[in-house]
């Protein structure tokens, strides 16, 4: 787990979020795995939007 989660936790008095180090593995590569789509979705926007914006400058 990174340093920030277990700061986190132990700030705020919780219990530890995944059960052993192989579960939050699994889950870091599921939850990136999940927003893949969506993160391309935007990255092909930023990118149409960003050629419109050189075309208008440069007419």
């Amino acid at each position: 787990m990174s340093p920030t989660v277990e700061t986190f936790r132990d700030t705020y008095g919780g219990e530890p979020f995944f059960s052993s180090q192989d579960d939050y593995e699994k889950f870091r590569i599921r939850f990136g795995e999940e927003l893949r789509p969506e993160l391309e979705k935007n990255r092909e926007a930023r990118r149409k939007s960003e050629e419109a914006a050189r075309k208008h400058c440069i007419a």
